[in-house]
């Protein structure tokens, strides 16, 4: 059931349509689908501007993506552009340029996303964008149909903070070599008919190295697919069989965690508060859910990508064209350096996409609801991290009762790690 579901979801989540007069020939036309093999059949290329118009106003799905070749002094290009900025169907616009283009001649076209001087680099921005578009829109899904995505901690008791002590368990897994064959032969498994990613599958089994933790889970692949669906089922199982890579990202953000943090404290600037933002569409039942808590905590439930940009922020969660199926929200998180405890990292220099200001977090943070306000077609939600001491007053309240409320595999499962 589950994967009929992702497969759907997958199918209407998002276009590429590529415009350029040159894909007249029809081999030209087949050589940039080739280009972008890996997010076929979502490519759609175009010569003719009203076949492209036509088709994009025709399309039904979460996140559009358009790309164009462009100089700025030719006035058709402009005109190409200027409809297509326009276009409520249109999510973000990619130029191809070899034409120096400064940010004067477009500040006028907000969905501008990148400028590129190469294919190459244009489809690794776009490839880099899909996945997060992905992961900013997959947590409504989950919530509604799959799992949970965030759990409103005054409701749900003591589960999610016996999901709480079982990840903290598994971010201190001690059977390293046994959970990382445990771990590939899962993914193997899933994978069994894909020998694209077999091949990647085996290339990390033979060259992983713990620096790179970062760089795998940032990649569009097994590891990054397969661990955000398994964090976002619950199914202690799965999460059991991804406890290497669990652990290993857990130690590899603590130890930039712990950079940064020094590196404020070189600078005398602790305490210090920095805000994060994270765009995102979801589903009006849980914006409606969020609303009603106001003052509660709140958690997400996979690790949660967040961007220093809140323009670049924006443009993930729209204008609210997506109405009535997804609602447009910026999270704003307040994170108080001197007092939170769950370790987060400026991972621009260990991505395997040139990210843009990104901070990870922490799967597991908790935050609490300070405000929402409607802004500008978009649901502004302000959250603030949790201190320690909060954190430790829910755990020492519920964890008495936990032994007795829930089963005893699960509490095996904690008693092995």
């Amino acid at each position: 059931m589950w994967e009929n579901i992702e497969y759907q979801a997958e199918s209407k989540f998002y276009e590429v349509v590529w415009f350029n007069e040159k894909f007249s020939d029809f081999k030209n036309s087949v050589d940039a689908s080739i280009r972008a093999r890996s997010l076929k059949p979502h490519v759609k290329t175009f010569f003719d501007p009203e076949e492209c118009w036509n088709f994009i106003h025709d399309t039904n799905v979460d996140y559009l993506f358009f790309i164009m070749p462009f100089n700025p002094f030719s006035s058709v290009d402009n005109e190409i552009l200027t409809r297509a900025n326009a276009l409520l169907q249109v999510s973000f616009i990619y130029l191809l340029s070899t034409v120096e283009i400064c940010n004067d001649q477009v500040r006028y076209f907000e969905k501008v996303r990148h400028i590129c001087s190469s294919e190459d680099i244009l489809i690794e921005k776009l490839y880099a964008d899909v996945r997060d578009c992905k992961e900013n829109s997959s947590s409504s899904f989950s919530l509604l149909e799959i799992g949970q995505s965030t759990h409103n901690l005054t409701k749900a008791s003591g589960a999610f903070i016996w999901r709480q002590l079982y990840l903290e368990a598994l971010f201190h897994t001690f059977d390293g070599e046994q959970a990382k064959l445990d771990m590939v032969e899962y993914c193997r498994n899933y994978y069994a008919d894909d020998k694209a990613e077999l091949d990647k599958i085996s290339y990390f089994e033979l060259n992983y190295r713990s620096d790179d933790a970062i760089k795998w889970y940032t990649r569009d692949s097994f590891l990054y697919r397969l661990l955000n669906r398994t964090l976002r089922s619950e199914n202690i199982d799965d999460i059991y069989k991804f406890r290497f890579i669990l652990s290993e990202l857990y130690t590899r953000l603590i130890e930039l965690h712990c950079d940064y943090l020094q590196t404020l404290l070189d600078l005398d600037l602790i305490p210090y508060t920095l805000t994060v933002y994270r765009g995102q569409l979801i589903a009006p039942q849980e914006l409606d859910r969020l609303k009603r808590s106001l003052g509660s905590l709140i958690a997400m439930n996979t690790f949660l990508s967040t961007s220093f940009d809140q323009n670049a922020s924006l443009m993930f969660a729209g204008n609210g064209q997506r109405r009535p199926n997804y609602e447009s929200v910026l999270f704003a998180i307040d994170i108080d350096t001197s007092t939170t405890t769950t370790p987060f990292a400026d991972i621009d220099k260990y991505s395997w996409n040139n990210s843009e200001q990104e901070i990870l977090i922490l799967v597991g943070a908790m935050f609490k609801i300070m405000n929402i306000q409607y802004e500008n077609n978009v649901w502004i939600i302000k959250l603030q991290t949790c201190d320690s001491q909060h954190i430790r007053k829910l755990q020492e309240h519920y964890y008495p009762k936990l032994l007795n409320e829930f089963n005893t595999e699960a509490a095996f499962y904690i008693c092995m790690c």
